[in-house]
């Protein structure tokens, strides 16, 4: 045993893909080297350390090895099929587990465990005109996905801003994909009041809960885009009008389920860059309730950040936040960050140098002769630039 182990080492020790390039097939290699292992026993290279083994997955187990589907996953992935004819209530279906998606990445999720499994994400619609053999696909659902696009671009660019503890995941996977760039904001709106204009002109008596639970949906979705789109522009009081707006109850009846249309394996695409396992998503009314609870806490800190007149009174708001419970998701505490300092510039207006000297004087109205000096030879200027790196 100990001669074919060494053998099988020797080998596996002089496998390389510089020759041409392209995978091995090591099956009959691997099976030669197990056949006569006992329970315990194991064959590795020379060079497989014990940090190899900690990071290494469990393989044909369907919950953890991200390639290995089991036969649920072959069954929906056979069954998607994009050309099929949405009726309302699919439609329905689709938008709300695609908010489920959304606020499950903004719970610390990845792109890949929540986002990425949605295969309507990475298909060509016939958006082109009005005249559709598919209108709840191309002209309700489509414009959801859009918009869901569009926000989730915004949020990735704040989260790039890194703005996050290090537990949270919610970069990790592969960039972002083409939808986050398919519409301008303004366009991705235009998309929206068209959803909107179809669903109040068309609809039977039998969908009429449906039509009334995506409408709410688009209506929820257009303000928090334009809340994301003024806080971009630093119009801040118009943004928290938006995010006051946010509201959604998630519906009784959530529609008809689209098999195939979320793939919970997508990560087998991603495999450089893939968590173990997929991630359960929030429960539905959960992920209204987040939503409307993220609207809710961004509003109230940019509010009293924002009406602050003292660093005091800022201190005290970005306290209050860190005190709310549950605790703000990282999306709110990130742009709330950004909101209050951006560009060199505290709340947009005050040179980030100015305002640590006004802090220091708010903290010490008669400071001390060399504070003093300090002050006056730049000291706030050298604070600032420290801050802003």
């Amino acid at each position: 045993m100990a001669d074919r182990s060494d053998a099988v080492c020797d080998e596996l020790a002089g496998l390389s893909l510089a020759d041409n390039g392209s995978w091995l097939d090591i099956t009959r290699l691997v099976d030669r080297a197990t056949g006569d292992l006992a329970s315990g026993e194991t064959v590795r290279a020379p060079g497989f350390t014990l940090f190899d083994a900690m990071t290494s997955i469990e393989v044909m187990d369907a919950r953890l090895d991200m390639g290995m589907l089991s036969a649920d996953d072959a069954r929906a992935i056979a069954d998607w099929d994009f050309g099929r004819v949405l009726t309302l209530r699919q439609a329905l279906w689709v938008a709300l587990r695609l908010l489920r998606c959304e606020m499950t990445w903004h719970m610390s999720a990845s792109l890949v465990q929540t986002l990425y499994t949605c295969n309507y994400f990475t298909c060509e619609y016939d958006s082109g005109g009005r005249e559709t053999s598919n209108p709840a696909r191309d002209l309700v659902l489509y414009p959801l996905v859009v918009a869901t696009g569009a926000c989730a671009r915004r949020v990735w660019d704040e989260y790039a801003r890194e703005n996050l503890f290090s537990d949270e995941d919610v970069q990790f996977g592969a960039a972002p994909p083409r939808f986050f760039d398919e519409c301008s904001a303004r366009d991705a709106e235009r998309l929206l009041d068209r959803a909107q204009a179809h669903l109040q002109q068309h609809g039977n008596e039998q969908d009429r809960a449906a039509v009334q639970s995506l409408l709410a949906l688009v209506a929820a979705r257009r303000h928090w885009l334009r809340a994301l789109v003024l806080l971009d522009a630093r119009s801040v009081d118009a943004a928290a009008r938006e995010l006051d707006a946010v509201r959604l109850a998630w519906p009784a009846d959530a529609g008809d389920a689209v098999r195939g249309a979320f793939d919970r394996k997508c990560m087998r695409r991603y495999a450089s860059a893939a968590p173990i396992k997929p991630r359960a998503l929030l429960a539905g009314a959960d992920a209204a309730a987040a939503l409307e609870r993220m609207a809710r806490d961004l509003r109230d800190v940019l509010r009293a950040l924002f009406a602050a007149g003292s660093a005091e009174h800022a201190a005290y708001a970005f306290q209050a936040l860190a005190l709310r419970a549950p605790a703000p998701l990282p999306f709110v505490r990130s742009a709330a960050a950004t909101a209050f300092l951006g560009d060199a510039c505290v709340r947009g207006r005050e040179p980030l140098d100015a305002f640590v000297r006004r802090a220091v004087l708010e903290a010490a109205p008669a400071p001390a002769p060399a504070l003093a000096s300090l002050l006056r030879n730049d000291g706030a200027r050298v604070v600032a630039d420290w801050l802003r790196t």
